[in-house]
């Protein structure tokens, strides 16, 4: 099966990359050298070659720092309850109350723990919460899809470093005349932004033997959920909407 051979080669290869990556950043964090975003890279690249255990002082010390990274304290919190130490719970519930994409996976960890040390009555209460996340996490999934003309569209809100990452994703793309990014509004969750990405090529879509927005689509790291659209006939419309919007402009080659 030949699509077989190449998921396996890339797979092989990324984890290669991921290896190599790990001891760059390993030989880095022994010189003290370590930007935040890298000290938590090596916490990621550590559990997943070397395991929990290896993993835990590095989430222990990122989890320390004033301004510790909420995917490292979740990350702790996880380690602690799968080997039932209750100290991870009050980390788990000080990560969803940053950041509340890790509300279903939390409060399911946490049931979980609760349930195995025998605590049903504090399991219960979770249970509970869990069942109300999962409601409002499917409204929130009915609202996030491709956008309609009775959507509401507001300005993107990324911060000027969150811009720049985009925009470096998107200049390789040379057949990118424009890009537009918004963010819809929406009712459930609104605190978790939603955005829209549009593209304008140089050559209409119909000319073109790949899908402009898959490929971005597939290269962009938006800082939340999105959906990325392809100007033609049937989404002009998207495009004369943007235009109201003054920071929605964010890429324009002319």
């Amino acid at each position: 099966n030949i699509q077989m051979e190449e998921g396996w080669q890339q797979y092989y290869d990324q984890s290669r990359t991921d290896r190599r990556q790990l001891n760059e950043l390993a030989a880095k964090a022994r010189n003290g050298e370590l930007s935040p975003e890298e000290h938590e890279k090596l916490a990621m690249l550590t559990e997943r070659f070397l395991g929990t255990e290896a993993a835990e002082p590095i989430y222990q010390t990122l989890s320390a720092q004033p301004s510790a990274p909420v995917s490292a304290v979740f990350a702790l919190g996880r380690i602690l309850i799968d080997r039932d130490d209750k100290s991870g719970l009050s980390l788990i519930e000080a990560a969803i109350a940053q950041d509340d994409r890790m509300s279903m996976e939390g409060l399911r960890l946490v049931f979980l723990h609760l349930m195995r040390t025998g605590d049903v009555g504090a399991a219960e209460e979770y249970r509970r919460r869990l069942g109300a996340q999962r409601e409002i996490e499917e409204r929130a999934a009915e609202e996030r899809g491709p956008p309609h003309r009775r959507d509401e569209f507001e300005d993107h809100g990324l911060s000027q470093l969150q811009l720049d990452s985009v925009l470096e994703r998107l200049r390789p793309f040379h057949l990118l005349r424009r890009a537009y990014l918004v963010r819809k509004r929406v009712q459930s969750l609104p605190l978790r932004p939603y955005h829209v990405l549009v593209l304008e090529s140089t050559v209409p879509a119909r000319s073109m033997d790949y899908s402009l927005s898959s490929f971005v689509a597939e290269e962009i790291q938006l800082p939340a959920d999105g959906y990325v659209v392809h100007v033609t006939w049937r989404t002009r419309w998207l495009r004369r909407r943007f235009k109201r919007i003054p920071s929605a402009l964010i890429l324009d080659r002319g």
